[in-house]
């Protein structure tokens, strides 16, 4: 009887799972974060709220930085966890407005989003693991 090893083909499917999760966990994210930014409470015109998403570890969050107007561009919405290693896959989300520290550091509201949607990353890696490999 012989074997065949399928441990590489697996191990990439699992990376893509993996990256396939990351990219929800940074999607759902975003709902909570901006949907806690209300008037008086760090919302002025929208376009912190417009720039706050998820990419690649190496975006450039300087090009979100834009004056505050009703017109600045929707940031979110889009996905980019990247495998940056052999076994490193990587997601930021934020923003690169410059006043954005100021406004975390008052309102905390990356970081209650965070706190939020954590603990379900296991359950988003398992999914998409699971899909994959069927």
């Amino acid at each position: 009887m012989s074997l065949k090893w399928n441990g590489n083909q697996v191990l990439e499917e699992v990376k893509l799972g993996c990256v396939d999760a990351l990219n929800e966990f940074g999607l759902r994210l975003e709902l909570p974060s901006k949907r806690s930014l209300q008037y008086e409470r760090g919302f002025l015109t929208g376009t912190y709220r417009r720039s706050l998403h998820a990419d690649s570890p190496n975006f450039s969050f300087q090009s979100d930085d834009v004056k505050p107007s009703d017109s600045s561009p929707e940031r979110g919405g889009k996905t980019g966890a990247r495998i940056t290693g052999k076994y490193t896959i990587s997601i930021v989300y934020g923003s690169g407005l410059r006043y954005a520290i100021f406004v975390e550091r008052r309102y905390g509201t990356i970081r209650q989003a965070h706190n939020q949607e954590w603990p379900r990353l296991g359950k988003l890696i398992e999914k998409h693991t699971r899909n994959r490999l069927k």
